[in-house]
């Protein structure tokens, strides 16, 4: 099966941010995805990528990227705590598309000027508790 042109919509900011620092390539990457060829190939150099295939997933989800398999989105998502861009890609025919999450601290210059598109379930800070008032 032919692979198509949406790959590089992951492969381009990933090998973008290694070429300008080699400690890029150890990004922590998670591709959740019933099929994830050819990307194991793609992204060799990368050394902390997980491919979670058969349902698995990583204990936490947060990643500097993931690619995560249409009908994982919802899931994948309700768990998620960080920031992110994101895009949709299809890799190869007969497939469902995919969602790429890359971290907005990390890719930030990848995407300059861009909002990030996803703002996950961070915890927020306990509000300050209130001086107590002095009679």
């Amino acid at each position: 099966m032919q692979t198509y042109n949406d790959i590089f919509k992951l492969t381009r900011p990933l090998l973008t941010l290694a070429k300008r620092d080699p400690s890029n390539y150890h990004l922590t990457g998670h591709l959740i995805r019933s099929s994830v060829y050819p990307l194991p190939w793609m992204l060799g150099d990368f050394d902390r990528v997980g491919y979670y295939e058969g349902g698995n997933m990583p204990g936490n989800l947060d990643g500097d990227f993931l690619l995560v398999q249409q009908d994982k989105i919802k899931d994948v998502e309700s768990k998620l705590k960080g920031t992110y861009y994101t895009d949709t890609l299809t890799i190869r025919n007969y497939q469902d598309p995919s969602k790429a999450f890359f971290s907005a601290k990390v890719f930030k210059d990848v995407f300059p000027g861009k909002e990030p598109d996803f703002v996950g379930n961070a915890p927020k800070p306990a509000p300050s508790p209130a001086p107590a008032k002095i009679p």
